[in-house]
């Protein structure tokens, strides 16, 4: 069998994701007992050589923990997540192109996107680590990833942002966010034939208490991922799920969730609204008539699986913002 290209590779075009048994999720749960998910009981890791964000040199903003939560999809997994006066931003794609992927529909994120407070990567696929986009990024933008990734991938040692290491269950303050990262499954490999040393991961971002007696907001950001069993156990609840609900090409394998999927993570998560993400963006170049349905219906057989079930959901157009609606 002919060896595949690094090329062809870079976006697990024919990823079999490794499923985890119950060893190992008993192992993943254990790690959210509540005395380990407390930002004292965790130690930022910051990869060597790094150091922890200057606030010199960061961009100068106003933050405000009153500010209303909003998200804006970008298209794909990029999203930028307005919470409590902060900006995060998800697996940023920047660019018109990923490989042999083009961008089909919406625009590539605007200037100002580039300087969130924090980026976050849920794993190492090109598609969600994309390198010319890190790239783009100021500078001073610190990018928390899985723990291991910058060792496995060397591209990531070379930006001149902070490296934030993160695994699992830990969480810590970043930016004035509290970040956790949740267990994902999904084949967290760069590249097809590369150990499986780095863990795909989602995160759960919250923001500070803005006043006494008022609740602090949350987003569950999926990354990319499979339903697993112990989902609900990791994120009890949040106010707004960031959810994939297809991918990037005419198949769809395992590691991914479908719409339905996605309609009963919601559930599982008690989101109070869903949005779905992770569809509709990107395309092999020169398949635009290949299965279009996989490309331009998953975001609306998403909102009527959860009309279904009474799931409140809201589908946006690449670019386009939402103020997620107060209590």
């Amino acid at each position: 069998m002919p060896t595949p290209s690094r090329d062809n590779d870079l976006l697990g075009t024919s990823f079999l994701p490794r499923r985890r048994g119950a060893t190992e999720h008993a192992a993943l749960l254990g790690a959210f007992a509540p005395e380990k998910c407390t930002i004292s009981g965790m130690v930022d890791r910051v990869a060597p050589g790094r150091s922890e964000p200057s606030a010199k040199s960061a961009p100068p903003r106003i933050h405000t923990s009153c500010s209303p939560t909003s998200v804006t999809w970008w298209g794909h997994a990029t999203v930028g997540i307005h919470l409590g006066g902060r900006t995060v931003l998800t697996d940023p794609i920047l660019t018109a192109a990923v490989g042999h992927l083009v961008r089909r529909r919406g625009a590539a994120p605007s200037i100002a996107a580039r300087s969130p407070d924090a980026v976050v990567l849920s794993h190492l696929h090109a598609d969600h680590t994309h390198l010319p986009s890190l790239a783009l990024l100021d500078r001073a933008v610190p990018i928390v990833l899985p723990l291991g990734a910058p060792r496995e991938l060397s591209g990531l040692r070379r930006l001149p942002n902070p490296l934030v290491e993160i695994a699992p269950g830990e969480t810590m303050s970043v930016a004035g966010l509290t970040v956790t990262a949740v267990p994902a499954e999904h084949d967290g490999r760069r590249w097809r034939f590369g150990r499986a040393s780095v863990p795909a991961v989602g995160y759960v971002l919250a923001a500070p208490l803005p006043a006494e007696g008022v609740p602090s907001s949350s987003v569950y950001f999926a990354g990319d991922t499979a339903l697993f069993d112990a989902m609900s156990a990791c994120v009890p609840s949040c106010d707004v799920a960031l959810l994939p609900v297809g991918g990037w090409g005419p198949t769809l394998g395992e590691g991914h969730m479908t719409p339905h999927d996605a309609a009963i993570a919601a559930v599982a998560v008690k989101a109070r609204w869903s949005v779905p993400i992770h569809y509709g963006t990107l395309w092999p170049r020169g398949a635009s008539r290949v299965r279009p349905a996989l490309f331009h219906e998953p975001g609306r057989e998403f909102l009527a699986e959860c009309s279904a079930i009474g799931q409140d959901a809201k589908v946006l157009e690449p670019g386009e913002s939402w103020t997620v609606p107060p209590l």
